[in-house]
C-alpha cells in the first residue's frame, strides 16, 4: 500500500506545521498538507501568513504574545468542542480567491509552475504588443 501523509494526518486533531525559515510568503507543504488532510495546523513561519489563509484556519503561533498563551489556545482547541469547530468553520464557507489560487498552485510541481509562468508572461506580452499595434 502506498504511503499517504493525508491518510496518516487525517487521524490527527492537529499538526505542528513549523517552517524551516520565517520569511514573507514562504509557505511549504507543511501547512498545505495539514489543510489537505483535514487536520488543524499549528503554524509557525511566514510572518504574513494571516493574510494568506482563511481566518481561523490554523493556530498561528506568532499571533500570540507568548508561548504560554499559544499553549493555552492549543489546549482549548483540543479540549473544547466549540473552539475545535471554530478552526474548521472556514471549510464550509466560500474561500478567499487569494487562498484558492495559492492552494491550486500547490498541486503543480515547481518545474511545471515555472513553465506556466513563462507561458503566461509570453502570452501577456504578445497580447499587449498586438493591442498596441492596432
Amino acid at each position: 500500500m502506498p504511503f499517504s501523509c493525508n491518510a496518516i494526518f487525517g487521524h490527527l486533531c492537529a499538526y505542528l506545521a513549523f517552517e524551516n525559515q520565517n520569511s514573507v510568503d514562504y509557505v511549504t507543504e507543511k501547512l498545505w498538507g495539514a489543510f489537505a488532510s483535514g487536520t488543524i495546523p499549528i503554524y509557525y513561519g511566514a510572518p504574513n501568513i494571516a493574510k494568506l489563509i482563511p481566518i481561523d484556519s490554523a493556530v498561528l503561533i506568532q499571533s500570540f504574545k507568548s508561548v504560554e498563551e499559544a499553549a493555552v489556545e492549543i489546549v482549548k482547541m483540543l479540549t473544547v468542542p466549540s473552539v475545535y469547530a471554530k478552526y474548521h468553520a472556514w471549510r464550509y464557507q466560500p474561500l478567499p480567491l487569494h487562498f484558492v489560487r495559492r492552494w491550486n498552485l500547490t498541486h503543480t510541481h515547481s518545474e511545471c509552475r515555472l513553465c506556466q509562468l513563462v507561458h503566461r508572461r509570453v502570452h501577456t506580452q504578445a497580447v499587449s504588443a498586438s493591442t498596441v499595434a492596432h
